[in-house]
């Protein structure tokens, strides 16, 4: 029979590690998400894209850099017993923010071609709930591909065939362990950017963006590790 990964306890666990783990976390997350916020209020609310192209560009490379960052040491935050935090950048880093490049890539060509098909059958505008619900097969995608950067959190070579294949029968599930958290990132997004959202909310709404993907990048950790621990029991009784 094929281990089916426990959603509700992935989810739940990972919301409990966030709250008993609180010191520690904020210890080694503050300042990364510090970081990505200030970069995010700078882009969006003083910079105008067509004023400031140059600006914007080396904003992006210092915000992949720091994401990479940001995203390594979540998944090792749960996977790795020592919980030493280093914020230097490694070729570790830099694997991980090749795969965050790729994965960003293969989910927008994916998003914006069921954005388009949708758009087109129902001769609408962009609408939030209803980008939710076109994007679903990116995120199945995201979530069939993503165990690649847990992996590379810890230092192992893998890549995408192996994280599909590691995710099969369990590909809903992963949708919801890696579209759930994204989802409300992109939520907060609308939130902090409506026409009426004063500064001070729009702060607000990138630290909770980034808070729920902290504890998204733990579900993912915690599935990952999951998945793991059944190869091993497998390879046991064989």
């Amino acid at each position: 029979m094929s281990y089916k990964l426990p959603i509700y306890n992935i989810t739940i666990n990972a919301f409990s590690f966030a709250w008993t783990n609180r010191k520690e976390c904020l210890k080694a997350l503050s300042l990364p998400i510090t970081i990505l916020v200030i970069i995010d209020v700078l882009r969006t609310s003083f910079l105008e894209l067509d004023e400031h192209i140059f600006e914007h560009l080396i904003l992006l490379i210092i915000l992949g850099i720091v994401w990479s960052l940001f995203s390594v040491t979540c998944h090792r935050l749960i996977l790795v017993a020592d919980k030493y935090i280093h914020f230097r950048i490694t070729m570790r880093e830099l694997k991980l923010l090749a795969w965050i490049v790729g994965l960003t890539i293969i989910f927008m060509i994916l998003a914006v071609f069921s954005l388009s098909i949708g758009m087109y059958m129902v001769d609408s505008s962009f609408n939030f709930w209803l980008y939710s619900i076109l994007a679903i097969p990116s995120y199945y995608t995201l979530g069939r591909l993503s165990l690649v950067m847990p992996a590379t959190a810890v230092d192992r070579k893998v890549d995408l065939k192996w994280s599909w294949s590691k995710t099969n029968n369990n590909g809903w599930r992963m949708f919801v362990v890696a579209g759930l958290f994204p989802w409300l990132f992109s939520a907060a997004y609308v939130l902090a950017y409506h026409e009426e959202a004063t500064f001070v909310v729009k702060v607000i709404a990138h630290l909770i963006s980034y808070i729920s993907v902290a504890i998204g990048i733990f579900a993912l950790s915690i599935a990952y590790k999951k998945l793991e621990n059944q190869s091993d029991i497998k390879v046991y009784m064989e």
